[in-house]
């Protein structure tokens, strides 16, 4: 019998919450396996070439443990200001510096998604209001540390967009238009071989 399930190669429960409605929709479940690879990448690519080869990196990691017809979801996410890549900060210091950069303008985010060999990004732009006089108390949440440019719009620094142009779930972590008619169709496929 098939087993219905996507492996998710993500230790992000942002990643995890926003494929847990899709799953369901399909009849399958989700199981987390973390790549634990080195996400470290030549800064000089491009920011779409950044984010999906280190997608790619890490859906390949977890699909060489797994066989061959699990189904492997992976992502990266990158924020991009000035041509400067923001990664996650490293500490206080650089977290306050990348939300100082970002305070009244706009950058690009942009998610790599890997889906069972399948690679492509999507990018979105955000907008922030003045945030100069709040960096310090949001650092000080802990929200910042585990969040490409040091925010995550699903929670508090939500309060410091004011416009998103393009896909909020990219901003999040995982675009979900394209991913969701590979699941159909993948989930079409398991149902057939039952």
């Amino acid at each position: 019998m098939h087993n219905k399930s996507i492996i998710l190669a993500s230790s992000s429960s942002r990643r995890l919450e926003l494929m847990q409605p899709l799953a369901r929709a399909q009849g399958m479940e989700i199981i987390v396996d973390v790549p634990g690879v080195d996400e470290s990448i030549e800064h000089d690519y491009p920011p779409h070439i950044v984010v999906e080869t280190l997608a790619q990196r890490k859906g390949q990691a977890v699909a060489a443990r797994h066989n061959d017809d699990a189904l492997i979801v992976a992502a990266d996410t990158i924020v991009v200001f000035n041509d400067e890549i923001f990664e996650k900060p490293r500490d206080k210091a650089h977290a306050h510096k990348m939300l100082s950069a970002l305070s009244g303008n706009t950058h690009t985010v942009y998610t790599g998604v890997y889906c069972n060999g399948q690679v492509w990004h999507e990018h979105a732009l955000v907008t922030f209001k003045d945030i100069m006089s709040l960096i310090d108390w949001y650092i000080d949440t802990g929200e910042s540390f585990d969040k490409a440019g040091g925010y995550g719009v699903q929670g508090l620094g939500g309060a410091f967009v004011e416009h998103i142009g393009g896909d909020v779930n990219c901003v999040i972590g995982l675009p979900l238009s394209k991913l969701e008619a590979i699941l159909s169709s993948y989930a079409d496929i398991a149902e057939s071989s039952l």
